[in-house]
């Protein structure tokens, strides 16, 4: 699916990086949130369950693809369309992770997988960030299969 050219992009990004980002964790969590702030808004109550899903298993993979037959017809295409918007390069949502990565090119980290499971948890504990926690839930997933 489209979305994993966006985990292609959020991961880019931690590539980029080595050592000063480490200090960072909340704030870069935090901005990158607000990037997923639009999607959040109008994720259907069972969309945001599937995404919070996601997060506490193994496969989020799976676990999305499992989930988006659980959705009624029009829950489904609704987040579908969602997430296209996470790879469309003129979504406000795309532009957002573009604005950040060109933000925050010059920082470094020490390990990039570390620093990935680091934003996740930041994510995740914010508990406004459903489909930002989700879509690192995948990245993280792709980079250890």
């Amino acid at each position: 699916m489209k979305f994993y050219v966006f985990s292609t992009v959020v991961l880019l990004f931690l590539a980029s990086c080595n050592g000063t980002a480490d200090k960072k964790v909340p704030q870069l969590a935090n901005a990158m949130c607000d990037c997923f702030q639009s999607i959040d808004k109008e994720l259907s109550p069972a969309a945001r369950e599937l995404f919070l899903k996601m997060t506490e298993t193994e496969n989020p993979q799976l676990m999305l693809q499992k989930g988006m037959t659980s959705l009624s017809a029009d829950e489904s295409k609704k987040l579908t369309e969602q997430i296209q918007l996470l790879t469309n390069r003129q979504s406000e949502v795309f532009q957002c992770i573009k604005a950040f990565d060109e933000k925050n090119k010059k920082e470094t980290i020490s390990n990039r997988k570390e620093f990935t499971r680091k934003i996740f948890k930041q994510m995740k504990a914010s508990g406004n960030c459903t489909t930002g926690a989700a879509m690192m839930a995948l990245s993280l997933y792709k980079t250890k299969n």
